[in-house]
């Protein structure tokens, strides 16, 4: 079973062995399972390794062997995926590919806005997505209530508000395409 973390910054995609056992597959099981999934085997093959920290219902810091993609990558990624993904994939998978699709949505609709970020003492020029008013603001709210607590099961975070975890989503990746 294939499952999605955003780190803030990152699409992370490892495997567990089921739904009812989280035991980590192989590097190897997740290019394998991803690449038949998504069809791009050269974006699934140049992908990142990292090793991650997540918790498991029966342990926590277990290392897990992950695929880390830049925010393009992952609208590349992310976007292949069939619109009705299988049952070898988590709840978390669709959850980003959902968001993926409204950034898509938002790109199409030119409801994107320059901004400028202050990281560490210097400005950078970013765009951000522009969105739809009251009610989409609280569309995303409920659906960062709703997200499945395995997309936050990674250690680092465990105190992030899933809020956040999709402004982020949103704005990395309308930023980087």
């Amino acid at each position: 079973m294939l499952i999605a973390i955003w780190d803030t910054t990152h699409l992370l995609i490892w495997a567990a062995t089921s739904r009812e056992d989280f035991q980590p597959r192989s590097i190897a099981d997740v290019r394998t399972l991803l690449g038949d999934l998504a069809g791009d085997s050269l974006l699934v093959a140049s992908a990142e390794e990292a090793q991650i920290a997540i918790d498991l219902p029966d342990a926590r810091d277990v290392p897990v062997p992950a695929l880390r993609l830049s925010p393009a990558d992952a609208m590349d990624l992310l976007t292949s995926l069939p619109e009705h993904l299988p049952m070898g994939c988590s709840d978390s998978m669709r959850v980003w590919t959902i968001l993926a699709r409204i950034v898509v949505r938002a790109m199409s609709a030119q409801q994107f806005y320059p901004s400028l970020r202050h990281p560490e003492g210097r400005f950078d020029a970013v765009w951000q997505p522009l969105l739809g008013g009251r009610a989409e603001v609280e569309n995303l709210e409920r659906f960062a209530h709703a997200m499945p607590g395995v997309c936050r099961a990674m250690n680092s975070l465990r105190d992030v508000h899933p809020l956040r975890l999709v402004e982020t989503f949103l704005s990395e990746t309308t930023d980087a395409l």
